[in-house]
């Protein structure tokens, strides 16, 4: 049984290192942390107990040692090294963060979107500010009581984008399911045109589900790759998905 077990952890390792931590299932993650606590004993068992008592795996990084000491068979040693392994990886996150970020395409619009709502507070709908080179410069949630396209918010786009000297700008929401009416669709073109008069290129209204496997985007492609193209060709790659 013994030798089995040495298998198990031997073969999790060669996985982490060659492949990589991405090609871990979130309770053998833990488990591989764990290995370094616990360099003897089964942390096979101990490493779904942590996620059934937090979760996910966000929450895990997020614990305080008392709370991980909470869960039965953790150690003093076991609760410290998990909880510094948490803050290490919030603190590259914050890192990571601090980047710059492009939304050049689709493609990568659809990646950020997915961290982005992944944040603690972040829901709901958003104004997305970029730089002529398509970085990212400002976010700003908008009132969700009346509506994205209430005359409040719509003044607060435009006050925004101009702000912030934003040369395009992308709205998104987070939605039960990835849908989009007629008439929401018409709003969005005419404030597509809207900010158009201010120098200011729309590129999208994308709305996605709250498990982020579906996407609606509020214009055909057809259309906005000649919208975008008469404001600049660089523009005009931005339906492109890589």
């Amino acid at each position: 049984m013994e030798r089995d077990h040495n298998g198990h952890r031997k073969r999790i390792r060669q996985r982490a290192l060659s492949v990589g931590a991405e090609s871990l299932q979130p309770h053998e993650l833990v488990e591989y942390l764990l290995f370094f606590a616990v360099p003897r004993h089964n942390t096979n068992p101990l490493s779904h107990q942590l996620l059934n008592r937090f979760g996910s795996l966000r929450r895990l990084f997020h614990a305080g040692v008392d709370e991980l000491m909470q869960v039965e068979g953790m150690s003093a040693a076991s609760a410290e090294w998990l909880h510094l392994i948490g803050q290490v990886v919030l603190r590259y996150a914050e890192l990571l963060d601090e980047r710059p970020v492009f939304l050049t395409n689709r493609l990568q619009t659809r990646e950020f979107l997915r961290k982005f709502y992944d944040r603690p507070g972040v829901e709901g709908c958003w104004l997305l500010c970029l730089n002529g080179s398509g970085c990212l410069t400002h976010t700003l949630p908008l009132d969700a009581a009346g509506g994205w396209h209430s005359s409040e918010n719509l003044r607060r786009i435009v006050g925004q984008a101009l702000n912030s000297h934003a040369c395009s700008i992308i709205l998104t929401q987070q939605r039960d399911e990835a849908r989009m009416d007629d008439a929401e669709r018409r709003q969005t073109e005419a404030l597509m045109h809207s900010l158009s008069r201010i120098h200011v290129a729309m590129l999208e209204h994308v709305v996605l589900n709250r498990s982020h496997t579906d996407y609606c985007y509020a214009t055909l492609p057809e259309f906005r790759r000649q919208e975008l193209a008469e404001q600049s060709p660089i523009l005009a790659h931005w339906l492109d998905e890589t």
